[in-house]
């Protein structure tokens, strides 16, 4: 990706997931993402789920709708942390606390990519704390810029 023919944006807008832990999934209801999945389940994107919460818990938390970038905020080591899945399937989906729903207008799949690709592995470095858990807030997951090419290029 030449750098000359991208425009180097901040990202967009972020929100902050809430309030799911693994002891409030269900066999059915409503999809949801819990975190850790994201390191352990999830590649870059995604259109099934696997976990499901009922629907009184659902809706009182945040969701992802297709296209949005769900990206995990916590992990023991920096590799995961900002690891991200775009969400390309049908309907919202509920995010556990420690995820941070990216809403934006490029294509979603790319933008996943990116958060991949070693430039944006070493932008996140500086922003990265803790020890033993490692993680990166919104606030600083927000100064990193993107680049992005043209819509045919992504």
């Amino acid at each position: 990706m030449e750098a000359r023919r991208c425009k180097w944006l901040a990202i967009g807008e972020l929100v902050r997931g809430n309030g799911i832990q693994k002891s409030d999934f269900t066999e059915s209801g409503v999809s949801c993402i819990h975190y850790g999945q994201i390191h352990t389940h999830y590649g870059v994107y995604a259109s099934k789920i696997i976990s499901f919460v009922n629907s009184g818990l659902a809706t009182r938390l945040r969701k992802a709708n297709k296209g949005d970038l769900v990206i995990a905020t916590t992990s023991e080591d920096d590799s995961g942390v900002a690891k991200a899945v775009a969400w390309v399937g049908n309907g919202k989906i509920a995010v556990s606390t420690d995820v941070c729903i990216l809403r934006h207008s490029l294509n979603p799949k790319y933008i996943s990519y990116f958060f991949e690709t070693e430039l944006f592995q070493k932008a996140k470095k500086p922003y990265i704390t803790g020890t033993k858990v490692r993680r990166i807030s919104g606030k600083n997951l927000a100064k990193i810029k993107v680049s992005v090419p043209s819509l045919e290029v992504q």
